[in-house]
């Protein structure tokens, strides 16, 4: 959920972006770091040990 919402909030700062640069960037960053932790949270997913 964490990467579509974050890329969906990239997307939808990108549109923003053109009204309101400030809050468009920000939703941009935003979201791009919610879709990296997202990404991040996968791998460590992976990397965990079944006892």
């Amino acid at each position: 959920m964490l990467i579509y919402g974050g890329l969906l909030t990239l997307v939808l700062g990108l549109s923003v972006a053109r009204q309101d640069e400030a809050m468009g960037w920000s939703m941009v960053v935003g979201g791009g770091c919610v879709a990296l932790l997202g990404a991040v949270l996968i791998y460590v997913r992976s990397r965990l040990k079944v006892d």
